[in-house]
């Protein structure tokens, strides 16, 4: 996606002068002239801008005074786009964080303009017919960042205001509103040695695919260790395979783990399906791993209840997360810049029906 051209951050400008009230209802706009020697533009750049803005019915021309604020509501009210993979709105987490968002931008008195992202081909494949050069007309955008790169976050706000959840891209500039995972291992790890456990697994992804993610969860599972004087245990830590591979490999993990001389007691895992495919390696071993093996699912399993009475997890507020995450962007169409640009949030333990101590 392009650089923002001039003309479309001209038009952001003179939006963000209208909402924070230097410019009111039915004023009269600066000369085309005196605008372009502000902004040190041609005339013809500010004309492109303000006609923008006069097609979305923000200015509206008077004949022989030149451009006016137009009154109504549509003066603070902004588009913004709820960016998203194809189809994830409507399912698991993905859609209690659309719940937030959208709510917080109806309670602000915005529009809502939802986009599907084909994360393949790097392109808007639906969006009620719109084009990528649609974004044009958005104030800013929401980016519900699920296997998301930071580089498609960092070229989408270079182009508009953008604000990021699910995902930490505050290492491009991007503020971003996400749960710390690597909190939760570490708190899991604390947790499972107070039951006793000492040799404690944890579940991650490759470096190759999720690097951020990688790294997060490690450092947390290695503080967590370091807290409680565990050893350090190399075999500890578990790379997680490829989708296609994960439960032939997981059934390998598991013939691995019952030949140890002493067994893992306890397993952490960012996602359940790790722990659903370790399970069912147990099963089909006529083992199961859930009757003397303490795991936990750093994700938060409280719209999948059969997940829940499995697998312990960690409860987290998300659609407060969205709700925070809009009024971050609404601040930002405001001229305010946010406080900080990673927003970090915690989630409290809940345990499982089959949650047990380390066997003594």
């Amino acid at each position: 996606m392009p650089a923002p051209t001039r003309t479309i951050q001209i038009s952001h400008s003179v939006m963000q002068r209208i909402r924070a009230g230097v410019w009111k209802s039915e004023d009269l706009l600066p000369t085309e002239r005196e605008l372009a020697d502000q902004w040190k533009v041609s005339r013809n750049t500010v004309r492109a801008a303000l006609r923008n803005l006069e097609e979305r019915g923000i200015l509206h021309a008077v004949q022989g005074s030149g451009r006016r604020v137009r009154s109504g509501h549509l003066l603070n009210a902004a588009r913004i786009g709820l960016l998203t993979r194809q189809g994830i709105v409507n399912t698991g987490q993905a859609a209690r964080y659309a719940q937030g968002i959208t709510e917080q931008i109806e309670a602000l008195g915005h529009h809502t303009i939802t986009f599907a992202i084909n994360v393949s081909k790097r392109q808007v494949v639906d969006a009620d017919s719109w084009r990528q050069a649609d974004f044009n007309l958005l104030d800013g955008a929401i980016v519900i960042a699920f296997q998301y790169e930071d580089q498609i976050v960092a070229k989408l706000a270079n182009h508009i205001p953008t604000v990021v959840v699910a995902r930490d891209s505050s290492a491009v500039g991007v503020p971003s509103f996400f749960v710390d995972l690597g909190f939760h291992a570490a708190d899991a790890v604390r947790r499972l040695a107070a039951l006793g456990h000492r040799r404690i697994a944890v579940i991650v992804p490759g470096l190759d695919r999720k690097p951020t993610l990688n790294t997060m969860v490690r450092r947390g599972f290695d503080l967590g260790r370091h807290w409680e004087g565990l050893p350090i245990d190399p075999e500890a830590i578990i790379t997680e395979p490829r989708e296609e591979d994960l439960a032939h490999d997981l059934s390998d993990l598991y013939q691995q783990w019952r030949s140890q001389d002493f067994p893992f007691t306890a397993v952490i895992a960012i996602y359940e399906a790790s722990l659903t495919h370790l399970v069912q390696a147990s099963r089909s071993a006529g083992d199961d791993l859930t009757q003397r093996m303490a795991m936990v699912c750093l994700s938060d399993l409280s719209n999948r209840q059969d997940m829940a009475a499995s697998f312990a997890h960690y409860l987290t507020p998300i659609e407060q997360i969205g709700r925070d995450a809009v009024q971050c962007l609404h601040d930002s169409l405001h001229g305010k810049q946010p406080r900080t640009l990673d927003h970090p949030y915690y989630g409290t333990l809940q345990p499982c029906q089959t949650f047990v101590s380390c066997p003594r």
